[in-house]
């Protein structure tokens, strides 16, 4: 097949089309989708096993402008009064369940709970509705035993992207890990549940992700009027913080809060900055991308510590046919995409195993190095025939 593209007009078309259809008439398996799920796992006398605690399919290209929040928070916390005696170290080791959720703006689409134990809330009860009427009355009287051998052992958050006419592929992101790969690859993984490793746990399940899926690239129009929308919403909240006062018919804070929006995501810059910053005509988004931001808190010594980390979770992207070498274009983006994957640390455990080659290049690669810029330049000798 030949066309003549030369010789083509503008707006005419090369062939006749034989079929034409709505966007949203097409069948769901052409459309790009993400499904987001929260695979959590439990640890039982030295077997593993995972199940699905939340699950959702995203459909990128109707989510613009919409902000995807998953949180994980203590159960417990939303059920005392004593919100002080909670939110404390030793209101973190008492933990006993959390609960995850997925939200639109502020509309929640999935839910999923996380016991301590590693149990799935959706397995059905053994012995029917009279096993769970006997598992009920056991907890009532007291006289079911918490069982140490049962423990949840690690929580993922996964994201499957689906292009159409290629295999689904998926990509995993650790909230918390109490055992690890290498001993998870052994036939029977010990754990051993300590306060350091349940504070681990309890904190690292008060985690918020925001996430923004990506099917092409954006305007600086575009980011400009949804920062400019939200600011807009968010005047009176933003008049508060400044003066102090509530607005007049704002009867108390959560009204005020009720009335005003998120502050736009960090994200929207680092999805627009990605591309801005390379050569447009050479690079495109051709299948999801997946940016995200996890606010969390870690064990610091004796304190406790609130990390900020961005993560690019899919980074994808199509080549146009101009480009003599797609293989150095991608390599450029890579780099780039790398420079805005960072989480701020100052714990010893996060830098003890990049002391060793981070001390031979500081003392004796650099040496050399201005060495090797003041050694003489090796003479020419012209050999006669």
């Amino acid at each position: 097949m030949d066309f003549d593209l030369f010789a083509g007009k503008p707006g005419a078309a090369v062939v006749p089309a034989k079929e034409t259809a709505a966007v949203k008439d097409l069948n769901a398996d052409l459309h790009h989708t993400v499904t987001i799920r929260v695979i959590a796992e439990q640890w039982s006398g030295g077997t593993l096993r995972e199940h699905k605690t939340l699950e959702q399919l995203l459909r990128p290209s109707d989510l613009y402008g919409h902000s995807i929040t998953l949180q994980f928070f203590p159960g417990e916390w939303f059920e005392s009064d004593t919100v002080s005696s909670q939110h404390s170290r030793a209101g973190a080791l008492a933990q006993q369940q959390w609960d995850a959720f997925l939200a639109v703006d502020r509309a929640p689409l999935a839910a999923g709970m996380l016991p301590e134990n590693g149990d799935d809330p959706n397995t059905p009860l053994k012995g029917g509705d009279l096993g769970g009427i006997a598992t009920a009355f056991s907890a009532s009287m007291g006289l079911t035993q918490k069982n140490d051998n049962r423990q949840l052992s690690a929580v993922w958050v996964e994201y499957e992207i689906h292009v159409p006419g290629e295999k689904p592929r998926t990509i995993r992101r650790t909230v918390f890990d109490l055992i690890g790969p290498a001993a998870r690859s052994t036939s029977s993984p010990g754990l051993t549940l300590d306060d350091s490793k349940r504070l681990t746990r309890s904190l690292a399940l008060t985690m918020k992700t925001e996430i923004l899926p990506i099917s092409c690239g954006l305007s600086p129009q575009f980011v400009s009027a949804l920062l400019t929308h939200n600011l807009i919403i968010d005047r009176d909240l933003l008049d508060f913080l400044i003066k102090g006062d509530l607005p007049a018919g704002t009867a108390n804070l959560d009204q005020l809060f009720g009335h005003s929006e998120p502050p736009l995501s960090t994200l929207f810059g680092l999805a627009l900055a990605r591309l801005e910053l390379t050569q447009k005509a050479q690079l495109f988004i051709n299948q999801p991308n997946i940016l995200t931001r996890h606010l969390y808190a870690a064990p610091y010594g004796d304190a406790v510590a609130l990390l900020d980390e961005t993560d690019i979770v899919a980074n994808e992207i199509g080549v146009g046919l101009s480009v003599r070498d797609p293989f150095a274009a991608r390599l450029a983006q890579g780099v780039l995409d790398v420079s805005g994957r960072w989480v701020v640390s100052h714990r010893w455990e996060d830098w003890k195993s990049e002391v060793a080659w981070m001390t031979l290049y500081f003392s004796v690669a650099v040496w050399l190095s201005i060495a090797l810029v003041h050694a003489p330049l090796p003479r020419r000798r012209t050999v006669s025939a």
